[in-house]
C-alpha cells in the first residue's frame, strides 16, 4: 500500500495561531528525544488549547512511536504533524465544562491511539483517530461542529499531498450534505480521521456515519453504503463479490439484527480500493463471534480454524472466562450505546471474500487493566513469534506504566478500549491494542474511573 510522504517543513502552510497562553503545567518526566527535539525545533506557538493536546495526547504518541521503535527520524516527522493538526481538536479538557460528545470514544475524548502488534517478525504500527473538533463546536457560532473538519481538511491537502480528495468529498457529499444539518442519531458525530504511522509517512483515511442519511432517504443503510461505493469516482463498475457475500448475510433471516454504524475508506488512490463497513452485534458470546468472522459460514479458508482457536483463547483470557463454561455462554449485560461486539467487514474489489475484524470491547467487560496486559502477554507468548514478541511486550507494558498513573493498571478497567484481532492469509492472527489518551494523564484521570462502565 503507498505510504504518503509528510510536508511540514514550511511553516507558513498552518493555521495561524492566536491568544497564545503557558504550557498546561503538566509535568512531562519522560519526553523522548524526539518530543524535546520537535519543541525546540518548530517555531510556530500554540495556542492553550492547542498545547494541551500536544502536552497529553502528543506526548503519548511520542512514547508509543519510541517504544515501537520507530527510528529518531521518523518519530520527528510523525510528531511535527500531531503537533500541526493539535488545534483541530478542540477545548482544552477543563472538568464539568460543557464538551462535544464525540462518539470517538465513551467519554468523548476527540483522540484514540492504537498499537498494532501486526505479524511475524513485523515491528508495531502506532496509529491515532481523530474526531476534528472546533472551539465552538455545539454552540450557534457551530452547531454541527463544521469549522474543525474545512480546517483539518486544508492541512491535509498541504501536509499529506497526495491524500485522495476526489473520494473523501464524494462520501462526504453522500453522507454528510448541507441537508443532515441538526439531524444525529445517538450521537452527533459525523467524520472521523485515521492516520497510519510508518517511519517514511503516513496513510490517511477517513470514516462516515451513514445512518442519518438512509433514515432521512427510507433506504436502509446497507443501501446507501452499497450506492456511494458504486458511484465513487474511478470506481470499476463491478460489484465486488465481498460487497455481496455480505449483502447476502445480512439480509439473510437466521442473521442475527446488525447495527451497521460506520463506513472507512483509505484516502489513497488506488486500482484496487478498499472499504470497511463497521457493525455491532449485541450477542456477546464466543459462539456468535465465531459465526460472525465466518458471516454464516460463507466464509471458508483451510487457515481460519487455527486462527478461532487463537481467538477464542484470547477472548477468554481478557474477560476471565474459565474453560467450563460453554462458548454460547453471553457476557455480563451493560448497558452503554457501545456495548456487544464491534466489527469490520474489510471488502476490496477483485477478492472472493471480505475479512472480518473483531473489536472486543475490553473496555466494558475486562476484569481489569492488569488482566489485559496479562492476557496479552500470554498471547504474545502462545504465538510463537520469536524473542520480537517478548521485547516488544516488555516495549508496550513499559509505554503503560510510563504513561499511566502509578496504580493505574489496578483499576478495574479504562485505559484500554478495545483489543482487536482479525485472521490474516496464512493463518497470521493479528491483534491490535487500542487506548483512549484520556486516561494517559494523571491529573485528568477522572476519580469514578475504577467503576466506569
Amino acid at each position: 500500500m503507498c505510504v504518503h510522504q509528510i510536508y511540514i517543513t514550511d511553516q507558513s502552510i498552518l493555521p495561524p495561531q492566536q491568544n497564545c497562553l503557558p504550557s498546561t503545567g503538566k509535568q512531562l518526566q519522560h519526553k523522548t528525544t524526539a518530543f524535546t527535539r520537535v519543541e525546540s525545533e518548530c517555531t510556530f506557538a500554540l495556542d492553550h488549547h492547542a498545547r494541551y493536546w500536544w502536552e497529553t495526547s502528543g506526548y503519548a504518541l511520542a512514547i508509543l512511536l519510541n517504544n515501537a521503535g520507530y527510528s529518531e527520524h521518523g518519530q520527528i516527522l510523525l510528531l511535527k504533524f500531531f503537533r500541526a493538526i493539535a488545534p483541530v481538536l478542540g477545548p482544552a479538557y477543563v472538568p464539568e465544562r460543557q464538551q462535544w460528545k464525540s462518539f470517538m470514544t465513551d467519554n468523548h475524548n476527540p483522540i484514540e491511539l492504537s498499537w498494532d502488534w501486526r505479524v511475524g517478525e513485523q515491528s508495531p504500527k502506532i496509529r491515532f483517530s481523530i474526531e476534528p473538533v472546533g472551539l465552538d463546536a455545539g454552540t450557534y457560532v457551530d452547531p454541527d461542529n463544521r469549522i474543525a473538519g474545512a480546517m483539518l481538511k486544508g492541512l491535509m491537502m498541504r501536509l499529506i499531498p497526495q491524500t485522495n480528495l476526489a473520494w473523501l468529498e464524494h462520501f462526504q457529499r453522500k453522507f454528510n450534505g448541507d441537508d443532515l444539518t441538526g439531524l444525529y442519531e445517538n450521537h452527533p458525530s459525523k467524520e472521523f480521521y485515521a492516520f497510519d504511522l510508518e517511519d517514511t509517512g503516513i496513510i490517511s483515511k477517513a470514516y462516515f456515519f451513514p445512518k442519518i442519511k438512509a433514515r432521512q432517504g427510507g433506504y436502509s443503510t446497507f443501501e446507501i453504503i452499497s450506492n456511494a461505493i458504486e458511484t465513487a469516482p474511478g470506481n470499476a463498475s463491478d460489484k465486488s463479490q465481498g460487497l455481496d457475500m455480505f449483502q447476502a448475510y445480512v439480509q439473510d433471516p437466521s442473521t442475527p439484527s446488525l447495527d451497521i454504524s460506520m463506513f472507512a475508506i483509505d484516502l489513497i488512490q488506488s486500482m484496487d480500493p478498499r472499504f470497511k463497513i463497521y457493525f455491532r452485534n449485541r450477542s456477546t458470546s464466543f459462539q456468535s463471534i465465531k459465526d460472525t468472522i465466518c458471516l454464516g459460514h460463507r466464509i471458508s479458508d483451510p487457515n481460519i480454524e487455527l486462527g478461532l482457536q487463537r481467538l477464542r483463547l484470547l477472548y477468554r483470557s481478557l474477560f476471565g472466562i474459565g474453560e467450563e463454561a460453554s462458548d454460547d455462554d453471553q457476557l455480563f449485560d451493560v448497558d452503554h450505546p457501545t456495548a456487544g461486539i464491534l466489527y469490520n467487514v474489510d471488502i476490496r474489489r477483485g477478492t472472493r471474500q471480505p475479512n472480518i475484524k473483531v473489536y472486543l470491547p475490553v473496555r466494558h467487560y475486562a476484569p481489569s487493566e492488569d488482566g489485559i496486559l496479562s492476557a496479552l502477554e500470554s498471547h504474545m507468548s502462545r504465538v510463537g513469534r520469536g524473542p520480537s514478541a517478548s521485547m516488544y511486550m516488555a516495549q508496550y507494558t513499559d509505554a503503560i506504566r510510563t504513561l499511566f498513573a502509578p496504580g493505574s493498571t489496578t483499576l478495574r478497567r479504562g485505559l484500554h478500549t478495545y483489543i482487536a484481532c482479525s485472521i490474516e492469509p496464512g493463518a497470521e492472527f493479528r491483534v491490535v491494542s487500542y487506548l483512549n489518551p484520556y486516561q494517559l494523564s494523571p491529573d485528568m484521570t477522572p476519580p469514578c474511573l475504577a467503576g466506569m462502565d
